[in-house]
């Protein structure tokens, strides 16, 4: 049974593959770099770094053993934008051969070397077709050790005890005369390859590309740029290895450059204040969202969110609470869900309110280094704004709460006679749970 469905499969390959794969690997001929891309690319100013960044492969591409380099940047921080930038550099001056490869889209075929081979070949001009057959070839290979993983188990050993041997010395062969002649191509004009989208496929599909990085294509003058986010390739690797990995050598393994792609920060920031006009919150909102590490395209996503909230008693200290509490659903929705629970509890005293909440939340900001990055408020603010919204005012002893906050803090104790005041808390928990 086992050999029946091998010989269908290697024929069904033989005849569908090539026409199947032509429809389905999502190519991306020539630089796709829109004008629109272009003015924001300009915005973002990072043409310097990727002039650098251009150079640095020019000089170190010819490595013996191949160059792989990993860009990290978070998820909606313009990686892809700026690899367009980088593509249409590399290829101005026609030293390089460059390669887009969007790993993610790619991810519908099951082996990803087959996709990589293609997206390659494409690029190669004169040598295309001998490229595609060869790599075929090697694909075609690969699926018989994929067959025998589907049907778990291997060939029966009285039909032929060495075949799943004979199998692999044939992948290695067929491997290694791909690898010859795609060296050969890249020492007449180096090839680079741009990887995009890997942290967004599954992780056991992640991790095969990676593999196939390092034992396919560690080619002296192939280049292999891995555009990522390493926090996010960092816990797929602990997913498939375990929380005990050593995730820095194992990356170690296969990356021999580590580069940050640079934050836009001006143009970030202008872009964001221009959505929350008027709100003097709005410069302390985006501080908030930089200490939970959030990238330009989820700040958009949350600015777009605030807009609809409208802050009526006191609009700084509402849009503050706005910003802390929906961070902390995004990042660390335990911390959320506790504060929920708090926001219900019976009559306390400050004392004792404050060791059941506030320290845990000025601790976790602490943790943030959120008074750092906005220094317009300090922990005894925030404890303070978070106190008198948590807490029903008439259920709290003025002269406790007096004594507790101190004589700085007047003009805010002034507001606890103001019964919407007390409701502010269940408004902005409301408005986030409606939305989330």
């Amino acid at each position: 049974m086992i050999f029946t469905v091998s010989v269908l499969i290697e024929g069904a390959l033989s005849i569908y593959l090539p026409s199947i794969v032509s429809i389905i690997i999502v190519k991306r001929k020539g630089s796709s770099v829109t004008s629109d891309r272009k003015q924001i690319e300009d915005k973002l100013n990072r043409r310097d770094f990727c002039e650098r960044l251009a150079k640095f492969i020019e000089e170190n591409g010819t490595k013996e053993d191949g160059l792989t380099i990993t860009l990290n940047g978070g998820y909606g921080s313009g990686k892809t934008i700026f690899l367009d930038l980088l593509e249409k550099k590399l290829s101005s001056e026609g030293k390089m051969t460059v390669v887009y490869h969007d790993c993610w889209k790619n991810s519908v075929i099951e082996e990803p070397l087959l996709s990589i081979i293609y997206s390659i070949s494409e690029e190669m001009g004169v040598w295309k077709e001998s490229l595609k057959k060869k790599g075929l070839k090697v694909a075609k290979q690969a699926g018989k050790f994929l067959l025998h993983k589907i049907v778990g188990e291997i060939p029966e050993a009285d039909k032929d005890e060495t075949a799943l041997f004979d199998e692999i010395e044939e992948y290695n062969k067929l491997v290694g005369t791909f690898k010859e002649e795609l060296g050969k191509i890249a020492t007449e004009k180096n090839i680079v390859i741009l990887f995009d989208e890997i942290d967004r496929c599954l992780p056991a599909y992640a991790i095969q590309i990676l593999e196939k990085i390092k034992h396919i294509f560690d080619i002296t003058g192939i280049t292999c740029l891995i555009a990522v986010d390493n926090s996010q390739l960092e816990k797929t690797i602990e997913t498939i290895f375990g929380q005990n990995t050593n995730v820095r050598g194992y990356l170690a393994r296969f990356v021999d450059y580590d580069f940050d792609l640079p934050k836009a920060v001006e143009f970030e920031n202008n872009l964001l204040m221009s959505k929350l006009k008027g709100r003097k919150s709005a410069k302390d909102m985006i501080s908030i969202l930089d200490c939970y590490g959030f990238e330009l395209r989820e700040k958009l996503k949350l600015f777009d969110m605030f807009t609809l909230y409208d802050s009526w008693l006191e609009p700084y200290v509402e849009d503050i609470m706005l910003a802390i509490l929906k961070s902390i659903k995004l990042k660390d929705d335990k911390l959320f869900k506790e504060m929920e629970k708090a926001s219900l509890v019976g009559p306390v005293s400050p004392t004792k309110f404050e060791d059941m909440m506030t320290v845990k939340l000025t601790k976790h900001l602490e943790e943030k280094r959120f008074f750092q990055k906005v220094p317009s408020l300090s922990p005894a603010m925030v404890k303070m704004m978070f106190l008198l919204a948590f807490r029903e005012a008439d259920r709290i002893e003025r002269r406790a709460l007096e004594a507790y906050m101190g004589d700085d803090h007047q003009r805010y104790l002034t507001t606890i006679s103001d019964p919407s005041y007390t409701k502010m808390m269940k408004r902005v928990l409301k408005f986030i749970n409606e939305l989330s």
